[in-house]
């Protein structure tokens, strides 16, 4: 089962960090960060990663909204 690992974008401001930095997730790690903020969670083969997140209390979106984003794919 992946792990996905994750930090709140204010987080960087708040900090001064930059995405990019190779040791973000070291920082964040040894920061004192509330779940909201940073942490990981588990996602099952298949699973779409904001269900699992939305699961696991990690993501706080309302259903409608996650149906909305899945009829809308990023493209990239």
């Amino acid at each position: 089962m992946p792990t996905i690992g994750y930090l709140n974008y204010d987080v960087l401001d708040d900090q001064g960090w930059d995405m990019n930095d190779d040791d973000l997730f070291d920082k964040a790690a040894a920061a004192d960060f509330d779940d909201e903020d940073y942490g990981s969670l588990d996602v099952n083969e298949g699973e779409y990663i904001l269900e699992a997140a939305e699961a696991q209390g990690a993501l706080l979106v309302p259903r409608r909204c996650l149906r909305e984003l899945r009829s809308h794919p990023l493209r990239g």
